[in-house]
């Protein structure tokens, strides 16, 4: 989960974030997750979900921190070429009208590619599509 748009969404705030990949376990997460744990990211990446899960319920028993973890659905599908850039689009923070005018494509056709993306990754909202395709490497 390197690059630009993720470490946008690491930087987003003090909140620890953790995302995993619901298939492998694979777990990756922000510089306040990675504090929180006590972990440098290489031995977070090292570690499955379950591997961690212990820590997380004793440092949020004892102190009261709030995590954030998405979970990638297993056996997700990947993404169609125009779905990956629609939620491209989104990460990098645009409208579904700055879309529909950068793609060349309706309002209308900008929300179903975002409906049906989210459906293939199993996604909740806009901001756990970005997440799940972030984790999928479809963006």
């Amino acid at each position: 989960m390197d690059g630009h748009l993720w470490n946008r969404l690491a930087a987003a705030g003090p909140h620890a974030l953790l995302v995993a990949d619901g298939h492998r376990g694979r777990v990756d997460g922000n510089d306040a997750a990675l504090e929180l744990l006590g972990l440098s990211r290489e031995e977070l990446r090292a570690r499955r979900l379950e591997e961690i899960a212990d820590d997380l319920r004793a440092l949020l028993s004892s102190n009261g921190h709030q995590v954030s973890i998405w979970v990638a659905q297993p056996g997700a599908h990947e993404l169609t070429a125009r779905e990956r850039e629609v939620v491209a689009c989104i990460a990098e923070g645009q409208t579904t009208d700055e879309i529909a005018v950068r793609l060349f494509i309706s309002r209308t056709t900008v929300d179903t590619h975002v409906r049906k993306a989210m459906a293939r990754l199993g996604a909740k909202n806009r901001a756990h599509l970005i997440a799940l395709a972030l984790l999928a490497g479809e963006i």
